[in-house]
């Protein structure tokens, strides 16, 4: 499935794979709502796959929502991998 994202006011929910193939769009996407917002939540729940390049770009927005100073969310079960990285950085601070 391509990706897909939402804009459900305030929180964006993605659908499908995020991966190399369109990570581009994904992090060009969501540079200009962090630039814009105050707080942004993004639904992973609809995420059938991410790999390692699609972690590393939310990883990314994170760090620009903190230079910003906005609120940054990642919300719903969405992929194991992903919960799987945050698991493993959470472990090794």
């Amino acid at each position: 499935m391509a990706l897909q994202i939402i804009d459900k006011k305030e929180c964006y929910q993605v659908m499908g794979a995020l991966n190399k193939s369109n990570v581009d769009t994904f992090t060009t996407y969501f540079k200009e709502v962090i630039s814009k917002a105050k707080e942004v939540t993004i639904d992973i729940e609809g995420l059938d796959s991410i790999d390692r390049i699609g972690v590393s770009a939310l990883v990314k927005l994170y760090a620009q929502s903190l230079e910003k100073q906005a609120k940054f969310f990642v919300i719903g079960m969405g992929s194991k991998e992903l919960h799987n990285h945050f698991r493993t950085v959470e472990s090794a601070a």
